[in-house]
């Protein structure tokens, strides 16, 4: 979704300190400026 993002030419700002052992969120902001929080799993 990220690369998806990026294409659309979204920021998609990412911080190691974000990652989690199960896990990586990504933080995307809307039109209107509000926080919109994705998650996606580590299999």
């Amino acid at each position: 979704m990220m690369a998806w993002l990026e294409a659309a030419g979204i920021g998609v700002p990412t911080k190691a300190e974000w990652n989690a052992e199960v896990g990586k969120p990504v933080r995307i902001y809307d039109s209107e400026g509000s926080l919109i929080k994705l998650w996606q799993l580590i299999q």
